[in-house]
């Protein structure tokens, strides 16, 4: 990144540079003869070489001062490529670690049960429907994946979608929910609008407090789902949205994907994704999408 940086202060440089030198060369020439035809000789030489002195100077401060000034434009230029070049990195390195815990379990359940020479039928069993927890994991995690994927990369359907349906379709029967869903029709891809319903509502019962309700409200193109649990500090509330961030739930079961999900969906539909912790503890989560109107 410093060598694009340095490449692009050279650049800003010498354009303005050029700039600059073309009209003090200009000006340098029309000054002289005007001298030159105004002045007697002696005198018109001795102005014209401290004009000239007085050029040079003046092109050496445009140049530093076209260096410093690109140097600053440049990093103004970048700062956003390289925090995207740094957060990329990070997810990288967060989705290889989370890959690699599962095939690991794998490999290390297999390798012992064919170490045991004693190992019996029940021992293989076990291994195996280990073997079978960790590739759901695997497949839990790659689905995830895809799914922030097609959320970010641009390419979605983009057409009416009546979000009450949606929403009522990925509320679990039978669980504690409290739905009041008003008819409210926006723009979009009904398949990923549909996965970030299901990922706020799959999220507040899985972290709400056991035996709690969870509210589910629709109105005016706002889907707000809260629930009841432990307080959540206003730092935390700030990763809550960073994928991979699990807090402090480092055993509970998820991807840590479901929320930057929901947020990549929002803003790919013109949306946001807000988060409030109550000081009462829990989660309200909002996703507000820009409503369809004149229907």
């Amino acid at each position: 990144m410093t060598s694009v940086r340095l490449r692009l202060t050279l650049f800003y440089a010498g354009l303005l540079a050029f700039a600059s030198g073309l009209v003090l060369l200009a000006s340098y020439v029309l000054v002289r003869n005007h001298l030159n035809n105004t002045l007697d000789a002696e005198t018109a030489h001795h102005a014209v070489a401290s004009l000239g002195s007085q050029y040079a100077i003046a092109i050496v401060a445009v140049i530093l001062l076209a260096a410093g000034g690109g140097w600053l434009v440049s990093g103004e230029v970048l700062a956003p490529l390289a925090r995207a070049i740094a957060a990329q990195r990070r997810f990288v390195a967060n989705a290889s670690h989370e890959l690699r815990t599962p095939m690991t379990a794998i490999r290390v359940g297999a390798e012992v049960a064919l170490d045991d020479p004693d190992a019996t039928v029940e021992d293989l069993r076990h291994v195996l429907r280990e073997t079978v927890a960790a590739t759901e994991e695997t497949d839990r995690l790659m689905t995830s994946l895809l799914a922030l994927a097609s959320a970010t990369d641009g390419t979605r359907a983009d057409e009416p979608v009546e979000l009450s349906k949606i929403v009522s379709a990925v509320l679990p029967p039978n669980a504690r929910i409290d739905a009041q869903l008003q008819s409210t029709t926006v723009r979009g891809d009904a398949a990923l609008l549909q996965r970030a319903a299901a990922n706020l509502v799959d999220n507040a019962m899985r972290h709400g407090r056991t035996g709690a309700r969870v509210e589910v409200t629709l109105r005016d193109g706002a889907l707000t789902v809260a629930n009841a649990g432990p307080k959540i500090t206003p730092a935390d509330l700030a990763r809550m949205t960073e994928p991979f961030e699990r807090l402090r739930r480092g055993t509970a079961p998820g991807t840590g994907l479901g929320l930057s999900i929901v947020k990549a969906i929002a803003e790919s539909h013109g949306g946001r994704l807000k988060l409030d912790a109550p000081a009462e503890g829990g989660l309200v989560a909002k996703l507000a999408l820009p409503e369809v109107t004149g229907r």
